[in-house]
């Protein structure tokens, strides 16, 4: 469950530092010098020079910045032109949402160390990749050492485990998946449910979550521990949970299959695949000698391929088809493309402009946002990606980087029109 930093590739390697480029927020570039040293330059004022500008480390929020830079004998974690003391390695470097606190990974003498405010807590024989969190209710991180696997909160052990998944805050409690010998839990805040022979799939919202346990032949779908249904059913294939904490649905598979919205069954066919939950609507492909795609029941379009078929709210739909000119976006108002390549995840509704999705020509050399009403932007992908990297946690695009493309697809298309 717990991917862990490996304190030989950060020490001897540390990030890359060959981007350049500007994000969302940041004016930023690295500039290297003949000599090979390398200078950050924010909003053209250079903001120091170092041996190595640790690209991968840059991290903003509300107006403040944080990036490692190597210098003789070690790495350094500068916070808004402030240095840190010196560490082998340093890693994860994560601000909290209002942007007051600032916590990282580093190397030092005797293993691992969280740094919060300066502040060293450690050391451990690992910490775990990707699981440091601040929020509402302080900071934590999953660490390892030799009685096992902990969750450490604002310095204090919060429980033991053999494994344990990321923390993150929903309200003002912390909230992570974690396994004993008992079986699998999910705790939120203070309270631990389970144990359940497995979490097949979890939802966090604002204020509730919601998951999916398996527990013998039962599978029982839970709000905050409470149980809300249960059905005997084998192990559920293209799970997928609604975005509100309170729809779930998945395939059985038999003959014919069956689609479960909400532990009923709503369709049988065979070959069922990619169920989406969307409001109070659900869609599914079915696969024979031609595919189908239903909503709610009814049958609305037949193509040769459907694959990652998308369901707005209005119940308006849309889908990729493979063939042998290329790919082609299907929409409920026709066939677009061929295109050589559409980006996964890019195809989505929005209100002004109706479906748009990410276009790759050129052998993916260069994409172009496009729409189903005719406008086309050209879009930098990896200076996007590098964008999303300096977005603060509070952020709504930092949620994933289909939210982020969400909001920049039709910011280029809108940008482009205005030319």
């Amino acid at each position: 469950m717990t991917a862990w930093i490996a304190a030989a590739w950060i020490a001897a390697c540390g990030p890359k530092v060959t981007w350049q480029g500007h994000s969302l927020h940041e004016g930023l570039r690295v500039e290297t010098a003949r000599t090979g040293e390398e200078t950050l330059v924010r909003d053209d004022v250079p903001a120091g020079t170092w041996s190595a500008v640790a690209e991968a480390s840059l991290t903003a929020a509300a107006g403040h910045l944080a990036w490692a830079v190597r210098e003789e004998g070690g790495w350094r974690v500068i916070r808004d032109g402030e240095p840190s003391a010196l560490w082998p390695g340093v890693s994860e470097l994560t601000w909290s949402p209002d942007a007051e606190h600032l916590a990282y990974a580093a190397l030092g003498e005797g293993g691992w160390f969280l740094v919060v405010d300066d502040v060293a807590h450690g050391p451990w024989d690992a910490i775990g990749a990707d699981t440091l969190h601040i929020g509402a209710s302080g900071w934590a991180a999953v660490v390892e050492d030799s009685e096992g696997v902990h969750i450490i909160r604002n310095g204090a052990t919060d429980w033991g485990w053999q494994s344990a998944g990321a923390p993150t805050t929903r309200g003002a409690g912390l909230v992570y998946q974690a396994r004993d010998d008992a079986g699998e839990w999910v705790v939120l805040g203070d309270a631990a449910h389970g144990p359940y022979e497995a979490v097949l799939a979890i939802q966090h919202c604002a204020t509730r979550s919601t998951w999916l346990a398996r527990e013998g032949a039962l599978l029982r779908f839970i709000r905050d521990g409470e149980v809300l249904w249960e059905r005997e059913g084998a192990s559920p294939d293209g799970l997928t949970l609604g975005a509100s904490c309170e729809r779930v649905a998945w395939i059985q598979r038999g003959a014919p299959d069956a689609l479960l919205v909400d532990g009923e069954v709503v369709m049988r066919a065979p070959g069922l695949s990619a169920p989406r939950l969307t409001g109070a609507r659900w869609s599914v492909v079915a696969r024979g000698e031609e595919a189908a795609l239903y909503v709610d029941g009814e049958e609305v379009a037949r193509a040769p391929s459907i694959a990652t078929p998308e369901l707005s709210e209005g119940g308006d739909w849309a889908f990729l088809s493979f063939g042998a000119d290329g790919v082609r976006v299907v929409t409920a108002d026709g066939s677009h493309g061929p295109y050589d390549a559409v980006l996964e995840g890019s195809l989505m509704a929005h209100p002004e402009h109706g479906w748009v999705w990410l276009v790759g020509r050129q052998w993916r050399r260069r994409w172009v946002a496009t729409s189903a009403a005719g406008g086309s932007a050209p879009v930098d992908l990896d200076q996007l990606a590098e964008s999303f990297n300096l977005l603060p946690p509070e952020d709504p695009r930092a949620e994933s980087f289909k939210a982020l493309l969400r909001w920049a697809l039709p910011v280029a298309l809108e940008e482009e029109s205005a030319r």
